[in-house]
């Protein structure tokens, strides 16, 4: 009886909280998360993260905080993790699957990383916050931007009871939001559509400013938000280096703000044995002049040197 007694227990508390976060998408109204229990924040200002101080075996080097700015798309096979550092300030877009904690972990650690400044879900697919309750419950992130949907998957329910039990700020994105970071902004572009049938166009589009340079990270925003983004005051048209939505998949919109963007990279988050680059997407960028880059072949990484990114 005491078992089935806490097994209710545990029930009723999932039960409030996305009794709280989550309403189906009815009369076409957006499921609004407001008084979840999770609180909104300001647009955030980052604070520097910590060196790490680990003790290393003799003769192993201590690794430093990168002191400069790096976008890292981590090889994480069909998902999302991009790792931004400024100077000791990190943003992470995404967290990848459940399985790639021990990725996403490990380097990390390799870069003295012990704190994430902010945390950026684009959606609330698992190939994209899979790792995200890890990290929140293994202390890393200080604060978590959300796009305004709920979900009634395990991973969205998981999700929602870290943030719950954390208590770090979390912010639902309703309007446009921008991070300072010590060289340049990040800004958050959520959609302004109350309903879409395929919850990838909720997702959040960001776009990393550095010097006057531009990384588009549009999450896996399909045909219908790609078209919105395109009609706001938040598009900015040229863009250098765009992370491809959905893995490589093709749509029109999407070939357009290629063609418009001038963009020298073309990111394509995937895995060795699911190669979904689809043929008009490769020959689109081809025409355009943008190199594809492949994250099955390893972790993709930019550096900031002398006004240009520049790819390592």
């Amino acid at each position: 009886m005491k078992k089935h007694r806490i097994i209710l227990a545990f029930l009723a508390m999932l039960l409030l909280i996305a009794g709280g976060c989550q309403k189906e998408h009815e009369n076409g109204e957006r499921p609004d998360v407001t008084g979840s229990g999770i609180e909104p924040m300001a647009t955030p200002t980052p604070t520097p993260t910590a060196t790490a101080t680990p003790s290393p075996e003799p003769g192993v080097p201590v690794p430093e905080a990168y002191a400069g700015f790096r976008i890292t798309f981590l090889s994480t096979g069909k998902s999302d993790c991009i790792i931004i550092e400024d100077n000791g300030t990190v943003i992470m877009n995404d967290t990848a699957d459940a399985d790639d904690y021990s990725l996403i972990e490990d380097y990390l650690a390799e870069h003295a990383i012990d704190a994430i400044d902010c945390l950026i879900i684009s959606h609330f697919d698992k190939d994209h916050i899979g790792s995200a309750s890890a990290l929140i419950n293994n202390g890393y992130v200080r604060s978590v931007m959300i796009p305004h949907y709920s979900d009634n998957s395990n991973a969205w329910k998981g999700l929602m009871v870290s943030l719950e039990s954390s208590g770090i700020p979390c912010t639902d994105v309703q309007d446009t939001l921008t991070i300072d970071i010590p060289d340049g902004k990040i800004m958050v572009n959520p959609t302004e559509t109350a309903y879409f049938e395929d919850v990838n166009n909720y997702s959040l589009i960001t776009t990393v400013f550095i010097g006057d340079k531009r990384i588009l990270l549009p999450g896996d925003a399909m045909k219908k938000r790609i078209q919105e983004f395109t009609g706001s005051e938040d598009y900015l048209t040229e863009y250098d280096i765009i992370k491809s939505p959905h893995h490589g998949d093709y749509n029109k919109k999407l070939g357009d703000l290629i063609k418009r963007s001038s963009a020298r990279y073309l990111v394509i988050t995937n895995d060795p044995k699911d190669d979904r680059a689809e043929a008009d997407l490769v020959r689109t960028a081809q025409r355009c002049g943008a190199e594809l880059l492949y994250t099955r072949e390893g972790n993709i990484v930019f550096e900031f040197e002398n006004g240009d990114l520049v790819l390592r």
